[in-house]
């Protein structure tokens, strides 16, 4: 009940002030530490930021949906081994500076409210390099990781594509 209050006071503060609403999807591929358990990983992400568009600083919030599909991996001799899938909704606040006009980057630190109980809600954090495009599409690489304690994390390196809503 907590997460859902503090979304919607989230959602008011965004409603009131003048910003910019991004929306779109991302594709990665798992880092090396999970490759046998989880391989790709995609996303929706759904940003509202503060401040002009091409303003140097930025700041605002994000809200995501990950997958992390999970594979069937041989582990003995007629032994198979399901991997549970990792869904989860990253909710962040997230940070850009903006070069040049048209290079964009910073963190996405949040938590991950995980959908499957066999996972637990964690830390998340995703580094985004973007290039923006006519302040209508940002298209970006990005590593993310949702933080699974002494376990290992979901790590992905990726690519991405933002549309600009205003």
């Amino acid at each position: 009940m907590k997460k859902i209050i503090v979304l919607l006071a989230l959602l008011c503060i965004a409603i009131c002030c003048q910003a910019q609403w991004k929306v779109g999807g991302n594709f990665a591929s798992a880092s090396k530490d999970v490759l046998e358990a989880y391989n790709i990983s995609w996303g929706l992400d759904s940003y509202y930021m503060f401040r002009n568009p091409d303003a140097f600083f930025k700041y605002g919030f994000n809200g995501s949906f990950l997958n992390i599909p999970g594979q069937e991996v041989l582990t003995s001799p007629g032994n198979i081994t399901k991997y549970p899938n990792g869904v989860f909704i990253p909710f962040s606040f997230a940070v850009r500076f903006t070069l040049f006009g048209f290079f964009t980057l910073g963190p996405d630190v949040g938590v991950a409210l995980s959908l499957n109980n066999a996972l637990p809600s964690d830390f998340y954090f995703k580094g985004i390099l973007g290039l923006d495009i006519a302040n209508t599409i940002e298209l970006n690489v990005f590593v993310s990781n949702v933080y699974q304690g002494d376990s290992a994390g979901f790590t992905s390196f990726g690519i991405g594509t933002l549309v600009h809503l205003y």
